[in-house]
């Protein structure tokens, strides 16, 4: 593979769109190999500290669960923007690093850098994985702070992120309020609520809150079944329930294409 850097009206194009496209593709693959052998290649050609690149280039080493390096490449870029933050922080949280995920969205606050909507999802997502409901509480402020952005109709990601993180911390009030706070309850929001419930032994509101979904015109996708029908193997008074859903699911051909779904109707 060669990379040549051409200049077309003043801006470098072919080697930047080749390397960042091939570089994704070996995230998704998680093909280290491949990705250094493309590292080398863009080093030779002078693009190690062009802030796309190193993006795709700390994606790549962080889905190979080379976190070490991937901070090593973030730190040689000398101007960072927000993109090239929550692709390192979104690294960490994804990996389970989340005490490294929530230091590292200090230190781009501390360096001047505004958090979007990527930033908060991940952190709160770290905030849920290690239980740290205190800073959890503050991301929360400082969404609210932002609300005229977050309430826009297809910004439900953060309020999906605020459902899961109190739903890990054992908050089920706190979560049910955000979540009938959102201007628009889609799968995941409803899934976070579920699992939650069920996590905490809640059988009935689980029930209740698949009930209401159904209710609401939200269709349930495999997580919803597999979730909901944990909680009918816990509760004699919910096997009839979990009966019907035997015969939902095999209706929709669920048994044959998903194993997490099988597994939770042998349980």
């Amino acid at each position: 593979m060669m990379l040549k850097s051409e200049v077309v009206d003043g801006n470098v194009c072919s080697s930047m769109v080749v390397a960042m496209s091939m570089l994704k593709e070996c995230a998704r693959r998680k093909d280290l190999g491949a990705g250094i052998s493309i590292y080398a290649e863009v080093a030779r050609n002078g693009l190690e500290t062009d802030l796309f690149v190193c993006s795709s280039l700390i994606d790549m080493y962080a889905k190979c669960s080379l976190l070490g390096i991937a901070r090593e490449v973030f730190d040689r870029v000398p101007t960072r923007d927000t993109v090239l933050w929550n692709t390192l922080l979104a690294g960490f949280a994804k990996q389970g690093h989340s005490v490294n995920a929530l230091e590292c969205y200090e230190q781009m606050l501390l360096e001047g850098f505004v958090a979007d909507e990527v930033t908060f999802i991940c952190t709160l997502k770290a905030c849920g994985a290690m239980r740290a409901l205190h800073k959890g509480r503050v991301l929360h402020i400082r969404v609210a702070a932002q609300k005229p952005f977050f309430e826009r109709e297809n910004d439900g990601n953060v309020g999906n992120a605020l459902v899961d993180m109190y739903m890990k911390c054992g908050l089920l009030v706190e979560a049910h309020e955000v979540l009938n706070n959102l201007r628009f309850k889609g799968i995941v929001s409803w899934n976070a609520q579920i699992a939650g419930y069920v996590k905490h032994g809640f059988v009935q509101e689980a029930l209740a809150s698949f009930n209401q979904m159904r209710y609401e015109g939200i269709f349930p996708d495999a997580i919803t079944f597999a979730c909901i029908l944990k909680a009918c193997g816990t509760s004699s008074r919910a096997t009839r329930q979990g009966c019907e859903l035997h015969t939902e699911i095999y209706t929709m051909g669920l048994l044959e294409r998903d194993l997490v779904v099988g597994n939770a109707l042998v349980d």
